[in-house]
């Protein structure tokens, strides 16, 4: 009897520090969490572009890295639905940080073919890494402005051969 009344009290004990531990510990590791939260972003100046575009653009603003860091870029495709998704490198460059803010920086795009491909932005020790998704057309089809009218005049010439020729045989 006299050992429960005792082992209680100590389990209770044990328990509370062991919450206000715990609660301590979770309140330390969110502020050391809050304290180094940081963005980067970089955003295409369109997610869309028809095959044989020569170039697209993209910027976008790193509160991760000082100014004056070194960035690069990746073009990764064609290949995959969705981002990051591997694939050879399409492109490729280096840019420095301007303040929070880069760009725009031009990625040249005429020899992309149609497909998916991930623009992956970072900085070289590739820290933090975002990706962008851009998707790349198939070229349409050329219209031929005249080709209706040719086709109505040749029409016309071949409608009067076959009628002179109809002509001729009569006779």
């Amino acid at each position: 009897m006299k050992l429960r009344a005792l082992v209680v009290p100590f389990l209770l004990a044990i328990t509370l520090l062991s919450v206000v531990g715990t609660f301590n510990r979770s309140q330390n590791l969110v502020s050391t969490v809050a304290a180094t939260i940081c963005s980067l972003t970089a955003n295409l100046s369109s997610s869309t572009i028809a095959q044989g575009t020569a170039s697209m653009t993209f910027s976008g603003t790193d509160t991760c890295d000082t100014s004056g860091t070194n960035m690069q870029f990746i073009v990764f495709g064609p290949k995959g639905s969705s981002c990051p998704n591997g694939g050879n490198g399409a492109a490729n460059g280096l840019f420095t940080l301007s303040g929070s803010s880069f760009g725009p920086i031009t990625i040249n795009t005429g020899s992309f073919a149609p497909g998916f491909y991930c623009v992956y932005v970072s900085e070289q020790s590739n820290t933090n890494i975002v990706f962008d998704p851009l998707t790349v057309t198939a070229a349409a089809i050329p219209e031929y402005p005249l080709g209706l009218p040719i086709l109505a005049i040749l029409t016309i010439f071949a409608y009067g051969a076959v009628r002179r020729k109809a002509i001729t045989i009569q006779k």
